[in-house]
This record gives C-alpha cells, structure tokens and sequence, in this order.
C-alpha cells in the first residue's frame, strides 16, 4: 500500500461521519481517549498517559504525550485498519495492562 492509499481510506472512514479517534474503557468507569492524526509519516496518537509507557519499538516517542506509529511501505498488507490495530496493541500491552488499568 502507499500513502495515497491509506489516505483515502482514512478519508472515507471520515467522510463516512467517523471520528478518527479512540475511546478506551478503564477502570472506574472511565475512559481513555486517544486522539489520532494522520501524517504522511505515519499516524500520530496522544492521549493522557499519566503513568509509564512501554511501547514496542517501532513506536516512536514525540513528547509530550504524543507518538508515532511509523508507516512500513515494505509489506503489501499493510492497511489503515492494520495500523490502527498496531496503535491498540501498543496501547492495551504498554500501558492499560502493565499499570493496572485495563477493565
């Protein structure tokens, strides 16, 4: 897949009246919101991690609460849904379990 490709599905999901956005349900009945922005470098997500994070490798820290889940052009199967997943992995495994959180 390209850029170009991954863009206008993004850009479906959007026109579609979708949020491009996660809603994680933690503890105490509260959820974590993570905000997803789409780059030509790859997807940018924040949210507030107010305790360590621990994501795997090709996740790359922005500061600020923000990081970056890199685009791979080298495998065909790479897909828009395909990175969100990664994003949740990360999210689920490097932060919600280890502190605790998950629901």
């Amino acid at each position: 897949m390209t850029f170009t490709d991954i863009k206008e599905a993004h850009d479906q999901f959007i026109g579609k009246g979708g949020l491009f956005l996660f809603e994680l349900e933690i503890l105490n009945d509260e959820y974590l919101l993570v905000d997803l922005t789409l780059t030509d470098k790859g997807i940018l997500f924040e949210a507030d991690f107010i305790k360590p994070v621990s994501f795997d490798g090709d996740i790359i820290p922005q500061g600020n609460n923000v990081f970056l889940c890199p685009f791979d052009y080298s495998y065909e199967l790479e897909t828009l849904d395909h990175y969100l997943q990664e994003i949740n992995n990360n999210i689920l495994e490097g932060y919600l379990i280890p502190n605790n959180l998950y629901k």
